[in-house]
């Protein structure tokens, strides 16, 4: 089932907000959930942000402050981004493809469609499938961990982007950087 709201109204890649795989429909999204600064591939590594695979976060282990902690950012839904280091991955990305799994490949791991990493500035030519990804010129939608939204700007200091999406990294900050 397809629910408006999980999509920006700004994405518009997909002209009828599904995508196909085989005989299954999966419904597209345009938001993610924030994995933090390391970089998001399939060994778990430090997890810093407020979600991960199999996450165990409660908003009591926000040190960093609910209001200071991005819960999630925008995901463009689209052919893959070909930037970054992380090579090919899904031939059409779209946040709900993360919960497709091969059964047969213990290795495959999608978990990158449903979380982001904050390892490149919002919308970074640089960036990846792993990274934010907003159809807007500039700027990106975030969702912070007590529940308001906050645009930040594309050049933002990526130290201070970085530092938004630790949940415990004992940073003060602002967005508004």
């Amino acid at each position: 089932m397809h629910l408006p709201v999980c999509i920006c109204p700004e994405d518009t890649v997909s002209p009828n907000n599904f995508v196909e795989m085989g005989d299954e429909k999966y419904a597209m999204a345009s938001y993610v959930g924030s994995f933090g600064p390391p970089d998001l591939d399939d060994t778990q590594e430090k997890r810093e942000g407020l979600f991960s695979r199999n996450s165990p976060t409660r908003f009591a282990d926000v040190l960093d402050g609910l209001s200071s902690t991005l819960a999630c950012g925008e995901r463009q839904n689209g052919p893959f981004r070909k930037g970054g280091v992380h090579g090919p991955q899904f031939s059409y990305e779209t946040t709900w493809s993360g919960a497709i799994r091969e059964i047969t490949d213990p290795s495959d791991d999608h978990g990158h469609m449903v979380l982001f990493q904050s390892g490149h500035t919002p919308n970074s030519p640089y960036s990846d499938d792993r990274d934010v990804s907003a159809p807007h010129v500039g700027y990106a939608n975030f969702l912070m961990s007590d529940g308001s939204v906050r645009l930040i700007v594309e050049e933002i200091d990526l130290a201070v982007y970085q530092s938004l999406s630790t949940i415990s990294g004992g940073e003060v900050v602002s967005s508004d950087q």
